[in-house]
């Protein structure tokens, strides 16, 4: 009888594609964009912690928050990472709702594509990013992988082309 053999792929975590996240945010934010990670679902280790979750809403935690959260020139932009796969959670729906009511951006955000698109869009990029066709969170849907693409920064040119005043 022919063996079978059964592809063992592995499954990027929402919480290893947010490190990927945190990693390229700490290079290519401004510097006065403040930022932070909210650490209270899969990616904060809060899955299966009945106890934990108890104790964190008596401390006061909504739930629904983005995962990422930024501040910038006065204005509050969210961003809940999830994985190809990953869905947001009524809880998570009702808040961005809430949030997008009151005139907030939130964003899910699937990829190191994503976030760098929405940050561009944002105008929280200090210089222009590019994301090595190599990566695993550049492929598409079914799994291709892309070419680099270049992210532009808000003013529309690529850093390394501005000419210098002065």
């Amino acid at each position: 009888m022919p063996s079978t053999r059964h592809k063992i792929t592995h499954r990027q975590s929402e919480s290893e594609l947010q490190i990927q996240i945190v990693e390229l945010l700490k290079t290519v934010l401004k510097g006065d964009v403040l930022w932070t990670f909210f650490p209270a679902g899969e990616a904060g280790g809060g899955r299966g912690g009945r106890v934990r979750g108890a104790r964190l809403k008596r401390m006061g935690l909504q739930p629904g928050w983005p995962d990422l959260q930024f501040i910038y020139k006065g204005k509050y932009f969210g961003m809940e990472v999830k994985t190809k796969a990953g869905r947001l959670s009524q809880s998570q729906r009702r808040m961005h709702s809430l949030m997008e009511d009151q005139g907030i951006s939130v964003a899910i955000v699937r990829s190191i594509n994503d976030v760098l698109e929405r940050c561009n869009e944002w105008k929280l990029l200090t210089r222009t990013a590019t994301v090595s066709s190599s990566h695993p969170s550049s492929s598409d849907r079914r799994g291709r992988v892309g070419k680099a693409r270049r992210i532009k920064t808000q003013a529309g040119t690529p850093k390394r082309n501005r000419k210098r005043v002065g």
